[in-house]
């Protein structure tokens, strides 16, 4: 059983919720450590090798140094048993949620620091330099991207069609899912943290104490 949480705190109200449970006794099923590299517990699977029971004195058998670093801010997202996620070097990645293998990747000039959002056939990464960038979910192209020009540090509010940005610049912007703007709002101070939207309003709490 899954359940789809295809943008950070799962829906565009950021709830942060499922109805979907799991049962204990909890174990890892695969453990993610780069394209090439995913630890598969042998209790999940069979033909699946490596020993991922928690023990006193075990450690899992994790590689020294791995060559990717993921930003504490940034959540996985999952849609259409896709998990999607992108690194601070600006590697983004789709994994199969079944066994952890790598579907796709794709470079995101300047890497995230926030987590990606599915919107209809595409997924939408913000890089920290501005850009918004947009894959198709079946195999990594670059299908549009779109310059805000300016730092951005929030993760993508992807609410019915719309795709919301907000930079550093102040700047709130409306994408359609082709990439097309919609609509542009320049605030009075930058957006540094996080956005929410409900019908049909955005919430942008902005770095002048004030909440658009």
């Amino acid at each position: 059983v899954t359940s789809d949480w295809p943008q950070f705190q799962r829906d565009a109200s950021r709830t942060g919720r499922t109805d979907l449970t799991i049962p204990p006794p909890y174990r890892a099923r695969w453990i993610w450590t780069g394209p090439g590299s995913t630890l598969r517990n042998q209790q999940s699977e069979p033909g699946w090798t490596d020993d991922l029971t928690s023990r006193p004195g075990y450690s899992f058998p994790l590689p020294a140094t791995v060559s990717h670093t993921i930003a504490q801010g940034v959540q996985p997202v999952v849609n259409g048993r896709k998990l999607y996620f992108c690194t601070m070097e600006g590697d983004a990645y789709a994994l199969n949620i079944h066994d952890g293998s790598t579907l796709w990747s794709v470079s995101v000039t300047g890497g995230t620091i926030v987590s990606a959002g599915v919107s209809e056939d595409v997924v939408i990464f913000a890089g920290i330099t501005g850009k918004v960038f947009a894959a198709d979910t079946a195999n990594g192209t670059i299908r549009w991207q779109y310059n805000t020009r300016g730092a951005i540090t929030t993760a993508p509010c992807i609410i019915g069609d719309k795709i919301l940005i907000a930079n550093h610049k102040g700047k709130v912007t409306c994408l359609k899912a082709d990439g097309s703007l919609a609509w542009e709002q320049q605030l009075n101070a930058p957006v540094t943290g996080g956005i929410a939207a409900y019908g049909s309003s955005v919430y942008v709490p902005a770095e002048d104490m004030k909440v658009y």
